[in-house]
């Protein structure tokens, strides 16, 4: 698996984060988002190391929300 953006985000901010995401598929980069590449139970842990060993890059979003809870 490998990863262009690897998307962080306070679930609070997922419209503008789903907004970002589609932007960066446009121009051809394969995203990472929790909603839409985990699934939930005890590999969920384990997806998201792998999904962390394999970006390119990683974005952290500071929305309106602030940061995660």
């Amino acid at each position: 698996m490998s990863i262009d953006v690897l998307l962080s985000h306070n679930s609070k901010d997922k419209p503008a984060i789903r907004e970002l995401k589609s932007e960066l598929q446009r121009v051809v980069l394969s995203t990472w988002l929790d909603e839409d590449d985990l699934v939930a139970g005890p590999t969920r842990l384990d997806a998201t190391k792998v999904a962390i060993k394999s970006e390119k890059s990683f974005v952290v979003v500071i929305g309106g929300s602030g940061l995660w809870p």
